[in-house]
C-alpha cells in the first residue's frame, strides 16, 4: 500500500485520499456562502481580475499539508465585478495526482480596505485591499493575489 508523510507520520494512500475528500468538501461548503441579495461596490477601483501568487507563505505552486492531507495549489485567480459579486477560481492537484478546477460564487460587501465575501452555498471569508494587492484568509491560509487588469 502507497504512504504519504505527513506532519502525523506516514499515512495510507486511501486514508489522505479520504482526509484530502472530507477537506475539499469542506472547503467547498466554506466557499459556497448562504445567498443574499449583493450590495452593489461604492465604486468601481475594486472591480478587476487578481491573480493569485501565494498561499501563506508559499508563493504558486504551493504544496500544502491541511488536515493531513498533502495537496499542490497551481493557479487561481479572484475576480471582482462591478456588480457587487466576485468568482474564485483555482486549480489544484489532489492527493490522487489529478488536477482539479473549482469555481466559487460570493457577494462582498467592501467597508473601506475590508472585504467580506459570503460565498453562495457556505459561509463567509474576510479580506483586504492592500495597493494592487488582496488577501483573505480562509480555512487557516493566507491567499495572497495580485492585480492583473481592471
Amino acid at each position: 500500500m502507497k504512504a504519504l508523510m505527513s506532519a502525523a507520520g506516514y499515512l495510507p494512500h486511501r486514508t489522505v485520499g479520504a482526509r484530502m475528500a472530507v477537506i475539499l468538501l469542506t472547503l467547498g461548503l466554506t466557499l459556497a456562502g448562504c445567498h443574499r441579495v449583493p450590495e452593489p461596490l461604492p465604486d468601481s477601483e475594486l472591480a478587476g481580475v487578481y491573480r493569485l501568487i501565494g498561499v501563506d507563505d508559499q508563493d504558486l505552486p504551493a504544496t500544502l499539508v491541511h488536515g493531513g492531507a498533502i495537496t499542490e495549489v497551481r493557479s487561481g485567480t479572484m475576480t471582482f465585478r462591478r456588480d457587487g459579486t466576485c468568482v474564485s477560481e483555482t486549480r489544484f492537484v489532489a492527493p490522487s495526482g489529478q488536477e482539479v478546477g473549482r469555481e466559487v460564487v460570493a457577494d462582498v460587501t467592501r467597508r473601506g480596505s475590508r472585504l467580506e465575501m459570503r460565498w453562495r452555498g457556505a459561509g463567509r471569508t474576510e479580506g483586504a485591499m492592500a495597493g494592487d494587492g488582496f488577501a483573505m484568509r480562509n480555512e487557516g491560509m493566507t491567499f495572497r493575489y495580485i492585480r492583473e487588469t481592471r
